[in-house]
């Protein structure tokens, strides 16, 4: 009698499916691994350090041209009275301005297409680094290409200190949508590796997590809280990703990675298949390399280019 009380009690209890409790047990063996420790080879080690000292003052000072609004231009605008005369003439004035830098940023797309220069050249990124340089730091804006040719020009130019990274531009998904551009930086072979490696988003990511020994059933939302967007397949450890537009990105979305440089292990910031509220993915996470830039070149560049 005492047996069937006992399983009347269990049946009335609130029963989870057979696939929840497993992926609450993955889960919870996800979350209690220690993070993936990647090693960095002393000289990919040390080009970090020269990368953040290059790039990393931009990530508090600089907004996302896309997404650039008259609060930004004009923080004041905030604490206005929406009816007052003082702040339809401050978010008029802002609004124009907001404008201006995307105007500003076009023209530097009008240059170039002007000059010739096509995005699989690294000239062509050079230079653009420049023109953001010259045009969008002084209004603090810029775009992801912006981003990456800044990169490009930054570490190029620098005659200061020996970076011995190979530098490669990425495309993600399609860039005159709602894809991404942004650089990698590693050894001539890790890079080799990596353009064997990029595909669509959930191969990536799944090929990452059975490198890492972690459970497939493992929720995206996991891996984002935990590694930033997705993390890149590694291949030798021996890369790192720079994106000064994408942590400014996080930055304004209240999630910064505290740095523009993502290693250890190395991931992308922004995920260009993201819905943004849509039934629909907006673009695709399908990966290629535009361009690519060895150190031995570096030399010649700074003469043709410095």
């Amino acid at each position: 009698m005492n047996r069937l009380l006992f399983l009347e009690q269990e049946l009335q209890k609130p029963q989870k499916h057979p696939a929840s409790r497993l992926r609450d047990s993955q889960s919870e063996s996800l979350r209690s691994r220690p993070r993936y420790n990647v090693a960095l080879s002393k000289e990919t080690d040390d080009d970090v350090d020269i990368a953040k000292k290059l790039l990393d003052r931009y990530r508090e000072t600089l907004f996302c041209n896309q997404y650039l609004q008259p609060q930004d231009v004009d923080p004041g605008i905030a604490d206005l009275a929406i009816n007052t005369d003082e702040y339809h003439d401050r978010f008029e004035a802002a609004t124009r301005t907001v404008f201006q830098h995307k105007s500003i940023a076009r023209s530097i797309d009008i240059t170039l297409r002007s000059d010739g220069r096509q995005s699989n050249q690294i000239a062509y990124w050079i230079e653009r680094g420049k023109l953001v340089e010259k045009k969008l730091l002084p209004i603090k804006s810029l775009r992801c290409a912006d981003s990456a040719a800044l990169a490009i020009k930054k570490i190029v130019l620098n005659s200061v200190e020996k970076f011995t990274s190979s530098l490669a531009v990425i495309k993600q998904g399609n860039p005159a949508s709602h894809g991404h551009w942004y650089v990698i930086a590693g050894t001539d072979n890790a890079i080799d590796a990596l353009n064997t490696a990029f595909g669509p988003f959930n191969q990536q990511i799944d090929t990452f997590i059975r490198s890492s020994d972690f459970s497939l059933a493992a929720t995206r939302n996991e891996w984002n809280r935990d590694y930033g967007v997705f993390p890149l397949e590694r291949h030798g450890n021996d890369f790192f990703v720079i994106d000064v537009w994408g942590e400014c990105l996080k930055r304004d979305n209240r999630e910064p990675s505290g740095s523009v440089i993502a290693y250890k292990p190395a991931f992308c910031y922004f995920d260009t298949a993201g819905s943004r509220g849509s039934r629909r993915p907006r673009d695709t996470n399908k990966m290629s390399i535009e361009c690519r830039v060895s150190p031995r070149e570096f030399k010649a560049l700074r003469r043709q280019h410095g």
